[in-house]
């Protein structure tokens, strides 16, 4: 068999198994915790059956080649507590997916959409949003609506700036990661995030340490590793004792000034060397911050596909 006859049987039943999932999801009906995998099949467009699907809470296809167009569909799945996309084709955020009310988690990462509708300030449950590996230029004065956000992720895009409102309405939020992008300046609101926990700012232009950490008095772990700080203020410094680890390799900055710079009372430390990087604390977030809490693993319900090979898939498609 050639590899393009291969390539286009390996396709058609990957289709075929991802119909075979969704049909048999909708024929088993509604119940808690309902869930449908559906990841890294290649799918191009989604199973008509989806469409039956309205009771789930949590669906994943993350790692296939959908479009915008070809998800549409999702905005009629109204109970939807948990969703990924990342890794697909969408160019843009389809605002269909702005009625889904009840969502509390959502991954678009890795897609090269270039912007966040304002529709978005619909999603009043959110908990968790990922926007990672895009080409995000801004983010909306809506994400300010987003009052129950924990946890937000727009690691590698192109931001120069934050909204205003992201200070002052998302103050529940405890983790963010905006490294890999183009940021100067904080705004002044973003001092009113005062249940942060974890800040991530590596790789981008701040020429100085941004004042408004030093009012995150619940912060533990700081990174601003690879800007462009060249100038540290020493009263600053004292301000952010709180802060368990403050990570500032990779900038202008003379390690001797900070290390004649030993004030009483301090219990934190300054890791300047590449030796001391920790893990990037995103992948090790507790379950609580990835996970929407309702929408549980529960064996009896869940519809899911394992790490299958050509055979086992084609052996699905032919009893399904």
């Amino acid at each position: 068999m050639s590899s393009t006859l291969f390539a286009f049987v390996e396709d058609q039943i990957r289709t075929q198994y991802a119909l075979y999932l969704a049909e048999r999801c909708a024929h088993q009906g509604s119940g808690s915790g309902r869930k449908l995998n559906l990841v890294r099949l290649k799918l191009r467009q989604l199973p008509p059956a989806l469409a039956e699907c309205t009771f789930l809470a949590k669906l994943s296809l993350d790692g296939n080649l959908l479009s915008s167009e070809s998800i549409l569909v999702l905005g009629s799945l109204k109970f939807l507590r948990y969703l990924t996309l990342n890794d697909n084709k969408l160019c843009r955020f389809p605002e269909e997916l702005c009625r889904l009310k009840f969502v509390e988690f959502l991954n678009v990462g890795g897609n090269p959409i270039d912007g966040l509708p304002e529709a978005i300030g619909k999603l009043k449950n959110l908990i968790s949003l990922w926007c990672n590996d895009m080409l995000l230029e801004q983010l909306p004065e809506a994400l300010g609506s987003l009052r129950k956000l924990r946890t937000f992720g727009a690691r590698n895009n192109r931001l120069s700036s934050l909204p205003d409102s992201f200070g002052t309405g998302t103050k529940r939020l405890r983790w963010l990661t905006l490294a890999g992008n183009r940021i100067a300046n904080l705004p002044e609101t973003f001092a009113q995030l005062t249940n942060l926990t974890h800040l991530n700012l590596a790789g981008n232009c701040l020429r100085e340490i941004p004042g408004a950490i030093s009012q995150l008095h619940r912060l533990k772990y700081c990174s601003l590793v690879d800007n462009a700080i060249g100038h540290v203020d020493a009263t600053l410094l004292q301000e952010l004792s709180h802060v368990g680890k403050l990570e500032l390799h990779g900038n202008l900055i003379d390690a001797k000034i900070l290390q004649n710079f030993q004030p009483s009372g301090m219990n934190y430390h300054f890791d300047l060397t590449q030796e001391n990087v920790s893990v990037d604390w995103e992948h090790s977030l507790p379950n609580s911050a990835i996970n929407s809490p309702d929408a549980s693993d529960s064996e009896d319900t869940d519809v899911e596909l394992v790490e299958l090979n050509f055979l086992e898939l084609a052996r699905y498609c032919c009893t399904g």
